[in-house]
């Protein structure tokens, strides 16, 4: 699920999260205009959170590839957690 304001996607990721999933709304908020995002992780009852925020000259390919570096930051703190 993600939510907009003004000027920031916030984004949560859980257990259902896809890498897909997460990737396309970074990018249709990139497109709108948004550079800063804030991901919240939610696991058992436990919420982590994280502020990334893009430079203006950032480009489609930067955006996705914090995507995929936040989504594997989710999966390494599940597995973490698991442990």
């Amino acid at each position: 699920m993600s939510a907009y304001s003004k000027d920031l996607c916030v984004i949560t990721l859980d257990g259902a999260s896809k890498l897909g999933e997460v990737k396309r709304r970074v990018l249709h908020a990139f497109l709108e205009g948004i550079y800063c995002f804030r991901f919240v992780l939610r696991h058992q009852k436990r919420c982590f959170e994280d502020r990334v925020a893009l430079p203006k000259d950032a480009d489609e390919a930067c955006a996705l590839e914090m995507a995929e570096h936040q989504f594997q930051r989710f999966v390494n703190t599940v597995v973490r957690v698991r442990l």
